[in-house]
């Protein structure tokens, strides 16, 4: 084998599985403790994902990444802190999207206040409701990229409230070309979203597995 990786097993402290390949990910070697626990011919056997049972391991997913070129290891579930796919490391990623929509927020609310400017009591209405809702996405925004689940599920019960009331908006102005824009950006935003809650909820899986085992956070910094 011309190269290999050590990947710290998450339930056994100071255990690894060893993996060995050729160049080009070709003649893939699993051992444990010297034990070879399955050879795998190529990469592409593992770009859909393979499981492998082992007597002493348990469940072992592999996944192969392409960018950068590397072997995901999941034990039982939990994913090794070098993994180019952990949870957390993926979660950080969504956060340029929710500052889009804190931005986006900002600038409507912005221009919902010019237009009615001349309108006091209109005006406190919007900005009373504008505000939190605002401030919420920008809340969002931070604490995401700081890979609190919390921070998540607050924008997105905020933004699906706002895109139900928007829904409403151009029922009762099907004439409204503006109105149809804005949802389809607002529908974009929300399908993106629910494409999250997988990786929000592993999140939270894996932070509950490192509060009882007793192992911190910058095990992902290794």
């Amino acid at each position: 084998m011309e190269y290999q990786k050590k990947y710290a097993i998450p339930k056994l402290q100071n255990e690894f599985l060893l993996i060995g390949w050729d160049r080009g990910y070709k003649n893939i070697q699993l051992f444990y403790k010297d034990r070879l626990i399955e050879t795998i011919k190529n990469a592409s056997q593992l770009k859909k994902g393979l499981r492998i049972q082992d007597q002493e391991l348990h469940t072992i997913d592999l996944k192969f990444s392409e960018s950068p070129m590397a072997i995901d290891v999941i034990f039982d579930g939990i994913h090794c802190a070098s993994n180019v796919s952990h949870p957390f490391k993926e979660m950080k990623k969504f956060s340029p999207i929710f500052w889009m929509i804190a931005i986006f927020g900002l600038l409507a609310s912005a221009f919902e206040l010019a237009v009615i400017l001349d309108y006091p009591l209109a005006f406190q209405i919007v900005l009373i409701i504008d505000t939190p809702i605002v401030l919420a996405y920008f809340i969002s925004a931070i604490f995401i990229s700081k890979i609190k689940p919390w921070a998540f599920w607050l924008g997105f019960t905020t933004y699906a409230i706002v895109f139900l009331i928007s829904v409403l908006g151009i029922v009762l102005s099907l004439n409204s070309f503006l109105f149809a824009i804005n949802f389809i950006i607002r529908l974009t935003f929300l399908i993106f979203m629910i494409r999250m809650m997988k990786t929000v909820l592993n999140v939270s899986k894996h932070k509950n597995y490192m509060k009882n085992s007793g192992e911190g956070l910058d095990l992902l910094d290794n």
